[in-house]
């Protein structure tokens, strides 16, 4: 694949995610805020966790990008195996399971839900999409065989620019997907509760 098609890719997976998001938005914020279980995590925590994560590999993205000098023509694309690994766990099946759990590392978990958050959430969150669109836009010259980010675990393992958008595009689906169960499971509850007795 080459570089302008992944970006091209990947533009049209945020503008997919941002319809999703905007329609699980439109629900009542307390909904939003409650956990279907008591290990479980709030629709809106689900966000948080994108946040964190997000904000992470943006900000490795962006220093790297501007550390680069180096111009290139579209090239093809270079992803290793552990990138594809990564992003194949995170991504959804094609029947809109999510796969196997992972393990979260605690730096990226969120706080309790806490509906005094809401806003701030939703404003992070948005902002966190805009920075998508920006690195991708400033990745359009970059060429991406010279640039490896950190991941999670540090730079003992490092990640092709590809592999960390993918990742990432992955992970979102993995936990917008997450937030949805999240909200059917609490809308339910809710339904039973305000059931009138038979």
């Amino acid at each position: 694949m080459l570089r302008n098609e992944a970006i091209a890719n990947f533009r049209e997976s945020l503008a997919a995610q941002a319809i999703e998001t905007k329609q699980l938005l439109t629900n009542d914020a307390e909904v939003l805020w409650t956990n279907p279980a008591p290990k479980s995590w709030s629709a809106m925590q689900c966000l948080e966790h994108l946040i964190l994560t997000g904000e992470y590999y943006q900000n490795g993205l962006r220093k790297k990008l501007l550390d680069s000098t180096i111009k290139s023509a579209d090239h093809e694309i270079k992803s290793g195996k552990f990138g594809q690994k990564f992003a194949n766990a995170m991504q959804p099946t094609p029947d809109g399971q999510r796969r196997a759990r992972t393990r979260t590392s605690k730096k990226v978990n969120p706080p309790p839900s806490d509906i005094s958050r809401h806003e701030k959430t939703i404003k992070d969150y948005l902002a966190l999409q805009q920075g998508w669109e920006e690195l991708l836009q400033q990745s359009e010259q970059v060429n991406w065989e010279k640039i490896r980010v950190a991941s999670l675990i540090g730079p003992i393992l490092r990640f092709y620019i590809y592999d960390a958008f993918a990742i990432n595009i992955a992970h979102q689906n993995r936990h917008l997907l997450q937030a949805k169960e999240a909200l059917e499971k609490v809308s339910l509850t809710y339904q039973k509760e305000s059931a009138p007795n038979a």
